[in-house]
């Protein structure tokens, strides 16, 4: 009952809460990826423990209820592999809740070009990373450009970035910073 209980209450909100935040599609699918396998593993783990503390301990009632549960899980309907890598779907409207980083000095301002990052590219039908990557974002927002040499000299933006997008970031940096 113990062990269940701490499963239950550390991982099981751990895994409701961890989202990952990245334009690159092999880290995207190797984290779904693990996050079945843990997912998986807490399944069975908990589903042995209360076989434990249902019929006591046996090694050979252990083992198949450990067999039964492993093979079960995608049948079950717990979280079927396909699913952990599917896209969650855009709620309508653009009012999608955006997970902010912990190493973002200014979180209001990465919500805000976030937002229009996925508005822009909604708009021209492109992947989001083509408009601005993520490790842009980061930098815009920690470093607050305010002209365009400054905003060129933010890793993973450049020169291209700034002629097309340059002047409304900086106006939205502005407008952040008057606030």
């Amino acid at each position: 009952a113990y062990f269940g209980e701490q499963l239950k209450s550390i991982l099981l909100d751990l895994l409701s809460e961890t989202k990952v935040q990245t334009d690159n599609k092999e880290v995207k699918k190797k984290y779904a990826e693990l996050m079945n396998g843990l997912k998986e593993t807490l399944y069975v783990k908990r589903g042995t423990l209360y076989q434990v503390e249902k019929d006591g301990f046996s090694v050979t009632g252990y083992l198949k209820q450990k067999a039964a549960l492993t093979l079960s899980f995608e049948a079950v309907g717990v979280l079927p592999k396909a699913a952990s890598a599917q896209r969650t779907p855009r709620k309508p409207g653009g009012t999608e809740k955006i997970e902010v980083p912990t190493e973002v000095t200014h979180p209001q301002l990465y919500r805000e070009l976030i937002a229009w990052r996925n508005a822009e590219a909604a708009k021209l039908g492109m992947p989001v990373y083509t408009v601005i990557q993520q490790r842009a974002v980061l930098g815009i927002v920690n470093q607050l450009p305010t002209d365009l040499p400054s905003l060129i000299d933010i890793p993973y933006f450049g020169k291209k970035g700034a002629e097309r997008y340059g002047d409304q970031l900086l106006a939205m940096v502005k407008k952040y910073q008057k606030r």
